[in-house]
């Protein structure tokens, strides 16, 4: 996505938060350094020429779901 200052945005990334955690301070907000070889690994899906080291993480966020894919059980429902 290009955003309205020309620059690039890449994202989102999902990575489920633990199911048990009910204190929204009990959230680690810092982006994940460790996750950014699968990111750039997708990136590179279309944009194959990205070098290393040009991408930096700008946020993250939680987005509300109504249920953790380890309770979807056998029900057949999909957020």
């Amino acid at each position: 996505t290009i955003d309205l200052t020309g620059s690039t945005r890449f994202g989102p990334d999902v990575e489920w938060l633990d199911k048990d955690i009910i204190d929204p301070e009990d959230i680690d907000m810092d982006v994940d350094p460790n996750r950014s070889e699968s990111f750039y690994a997708a990136v590179r899906k279309y944009w194959p020429d990205l070098q290393d080291g040009n991408l930096v993480p700008d946020y993250s966020g939680v987005r509300p779901k109504r249920m953790h894919p380890e309770m979807w059980g056998n029900d057949g429902y999909h957020d």
